[in-house]
């Protein structure tokens, strides 16, 4: 598990702006219908979080393709209703850049009001291409 810190927990006025901060656990779990870009054999996928000034990413999959599994479990201090999850998947190339294949976003005001959620969060490409695949992902406030 990572714990990643997203800065201080002190609100300058609560009356004017005062923003709620809470500890999230986010779980990774699996993509599927990713598009493949392996030139040969299949896609290595991995996926980068991107939360505020904060990035982690999960392993990579060796030749999953399409459908892949992660079940990797991070948390993140002082997240903010405001705040929203980026999501980005690449095809590790060992040679090569790592080619990105899909991304996608979520907004964390579902979690705050619901302490919960389940979440498929659609992928698009770079190139604004919709049903790109999707990524199931797992989060909880504390």
């Amino acid at each position: 598990m990572a714990t990643i810190s997203l800065g201080s927990t002190t609100a300058t006025s609560p009356a004017v702006g005062a923003r709620k901060y809470a500890r999230l656990t986010l779980t990774v779990k699996s993509a599927h219908n990713l598009r493949d870009e392996a030139w040969l054999g299949k896609s290595d996928p991995y996926c980068v979080v991107r939360l505020a000034c904060a990035e982690i990413q999960t392993h990579h999959v060796k030749r999953a393709g399409e459908q892949c599994s992660w079940n990797e479990f991070f948390a993140f201090q002082d997240v903010s209703p405001d705040d929203v999850l980026e999501f980005r998947v690449y095809d590790r190339n060992r040679i090569l850049k790592d080619a990105h294949m899909d991304e996608g976003s979520l907004s964390l005001r579902q979690v705050f009001e619901e302490g919960s959620m389940e979440a498929r969060v659609p992928l698009i490409t770079r190139t604004g291409v919709e049903e790109a695949g999707e990524l199931w992902v797992s989060l909880r406030k504390e």
